[in-house]
């Protein structure tokens, strides 16, 4: 087990921008639909294809994302929109309202940052610091102004990957959960006939 609490003052005070930087844009000229990703609300992770059945490839702009870039959501940040491009999504686009930034893992694990930021103490509180009339965003600018507290780089390696593991522990019981679910409901059809 990872002793946190006694090494809290080796932890730094930043701000994102230490960590994470603007990449350089890499437009994409009308890509294929099914290379579109979006960003789902409360930790949902990347979803494939436009939300609207009526978009229209030519009228937005469409920029490449890369494997390892933090992409979150300008109108739900706030909501819980926000996920890292992995392997499987290497290359993908995203409309400007879904930016990118590129981790700097020399100083932060992408796995701690991940879950350092996907606390929903600490993403709904940044509601507060989106701005517009219409549709209130939190543009790249704001979202590095943002405070974090980081440990020594071995510690943020050390709490991600038990996070990790407890999330896989999750993830098959939650698999063992769902067969007696299904087990039952079989069970309950055979005896109600």
């Amino acid at each position: 087990m990872i002793n946190i609490t006694n090494n809290v003052e080796n932890w730094q005070q930043l701000k994102l921008f230490d960590v994470l930087e603007i990449p350089i844009k890499e437009r994409l000229e009308n890509p294929a639909l099914n290379k579109l990703i979006t960003v789902g609300l409360n930790l949902t992770g990347i979803r494939v294809g436009s939300a609207r059945e009526t978009l229209d490839i030519g009228a937005t702009t469409y920029y490449v994302r890369r494997k390892g870039q933090l992409i979150y959501g300008k109108q739900n940040f706030f909501n819980g929109s926000m996920a890292i491009i992995d392997d499987k999504y290497d290359g993908y686009a995203t409309s400007i309202d879904v930016p990118a930034l590129n981790i700097n893992n020399n100083k932060v694990d992408s796995k701690f940052l991940y879950y350092y930021i996907s606390r929903p103490c600490y993403y709904k509180r940044t509601e507060a610091q989106a701005i517009g009339t219409g549709s209130k965003r939190i543009h790249e600018k704001t979202l590095l102004s943002f405070e974090i507290y980081l440990p020594p780089l071995a510690t943020q390696k050390k709490i991600a990957k038990l996070i990790n593991n407890i999330e896989k522990y999750i993830a098959k019981q939650n698999v063992l959960l769902n067969n007696y679910i299904n087990i039952k409901n079989k069970y309950l059809q055979l005896l109600f006939i």
